[in-house]
């Protein structure tokens, strides 16, 4: 297991997998590395894929807090 949140879990290769395909759908929409990403800080398993994932895919992670 790669990653381990309340009801749900992720192995390594499910977790590449779901980077592989966040990335591609950024870069679908025009993003390129070094382009700034919003992530929502969420305590949820997308919020860690999302966060992996503009890193492997070069971006910059821009974090926001929903409870502000």
């Amino acid at each position: 297991i790669a990653v381990r949140m309340p009801g749900v879990s992720l192995t390594r290769e499910e977790l590449i997998d779901r980077m592989a395909r966040y990335i591609g759908a950024l870069r679908s929409e025009g993003a390129k590395p070094g382009d700034r990403i919003a992530v929502v800080t969420a305590p949820r398993i997308e919020t860690v894929i999302a966060l992996l994932g503009n890193l492997a895919g070069g971006f910059v992670s821009v974090p926001l807090n929903p409870a502000l």
